[in-house]
Parts: structure tokens; sequence; C-alpha cells
């Protein structure tokens, strides 16, 4: 989010049980997210169980949201305004179905609908644990007509995790500090950068 100038729309795909919703509702320019996740369940939990609204700060309830329970592949398809953000939060690659969503298709398709100043970025797996998956998930996105820049954090739950940042533009090597709260940033955003090959 702080990569961007202006994100005013915001698009994720995944991430119906609202924690990544609720990091994007922190930044005060934020005026719309379409969230879109395939299953009704999570996101009923999510707007419902008091441990998960806890933990997403009832941001499935804000009005700047609009929910939409469909495949993201379908949705994307739709004749969509560009979003200056796209956060790609699909579960990990570990069957040939969801594997079937990390395509050089979809990721075209999510470029057409970004912005020509926008960036999205796709969780992308452990690069310690499943490097292959890490890595290939970049390759597509590239594929995909797409400039990328990798990047991995520690995520307590997770361990090191990897994520993809893409745009239509060459994205300096330079992640920004965040400017509203958050806790499982380090203040140096540079190691984030850093890869063990």
């Amino acid at each position: 989010m702080s990569n961007t100038s202006d994100h005013e729309r915001v698009l994720i795909l995944g991430g119906g049980d609202g924690l990544a919703l609720r990091e994007v509702l922190k930044y005060p320019y934020v005026k719309h997210v379409d969230l879109v996740d395939i299953d009704p369940l999570v996101i009923g939990l999510a707007k419902t169980n008091l441990k998960l609204i806890t933990q997403n700060n009832c941001s499935l309830l804000d009005e700047r949201v609009n929910i939409h329970s469909e495949d993201a592949k379908k949705f994307i398809l739709r004749e969509l305004q560009p979003y200056k953000v796209i956060i790609i939060y699909f579960p990990d690659p570990v069957d040939p179905v969801i594997s079937s969503i990390y395509t050089i298709e979809l990721f075209s398709q999510t470029a057409k609908i970004l912005s020509k100043q926008g960036v999205l970025v796709c969780q992308s797996n452990s690069p310690e644990d499943t490097p292959t998956v890490f890595w290939s998930i970049g390759k597509t996105i590239n594929m995909a007509g797409l400039n990328t820049l990798e990047y991995n954090v520690i995520v307590p739950s997770f361990g090191l995790w990897g994520f993809h940042l893409a745009s239509h533009f060459k994205l300096p090597r330079i992640i920004p500090s965040i400017s509203v709260q958050h806790q499982a940033l380090t203040s140096d955003m540079r190691i984030c950068l850093l890869f063990l090959r």
C-alpha cells in the first residue's frame, strides 16, 4: 500500500477471513475495496465469529467494503474500473485445484485491471521451504507481462514467507517504510529484499 501514491480503489482476491482487509483499511485514503472470496462459509464466519471479528477488527462490516462471494477467475473477467492496489491472497498451491489459480491467464487478466501506476502483491509461499513454488509464481507473473520484485518477511504463524510485488513499470529495489501501525514488519525494510539461494 505504501508503494502507491493514490490507493483509493483496492481489490483483494481471496482473504475471506478479513485479515488482509483489516490492514488495507488502516490507510485513510482507501475509499473502495472489492473483496472476492469463493467460500461463503469463511466470509460468514469472519463476519459473525467473535474470535475472528476480534482478529479482523470487523473489517468485513466496513462501509467501504464490497464483498463478492464468487470465483476470482470469473470476477476479474467483468468490466471493472482499474485498481491502484491488487492483493492476491489465495491459499498455497498445494494441489492441482489450487495450483490452477496461479496461472498466466489469471495474472494476465489481473494485469488488465491494474492501473498503469498500480501495484499488485501476491502471496507466494515460503522461499525457504518451497523455493520452486515461490520462484515459479514470480516467473508466471513475469510471463503475464508484469515486472516483479520479490520480498520475504517473517510471518509469526508461518515462518519465513515470500511475496511478489508486480506492476506495469519497473519497481525500484526499495520497500518504503510502512505509514500505518503494524506488528510483524521490521523497521529496516531493506532486509525484506535479501534472499539466500
